[in-house]
């Protein structure tokens, strides 16, 4: 915790960079055989889908948070 205070601290001293505005997203996929578990943080969107032989791709589901 003190590591990413630390580093926030840096950032917001930062002239380039506008650290109140800026953020970052995560989005982890784990598949194994038919169990497929997905993660997500921030504002990620996923979206899952299926791709035919003839590659076509169809979005089968989505999420949000």
């Amino acid at each position: 915790m003190a590591a990413c205070a630390a580093m926030f601290g840096k950032l917001q001293r930062s002239r380039r960079l506008d650290a109140v505005q800026s953020g970052c997203t995560a989005l982890s996929i784990f598949k194994q055989g038919d169990l497929m578990v997905v993660a997500n943080a921030s504002n990620s969107w996923v979206v899952l889908g299926t791709a035919s032989d003839d590659g076509v791709i169809t979005p089968s589901s989505s999420s949000s948070t």
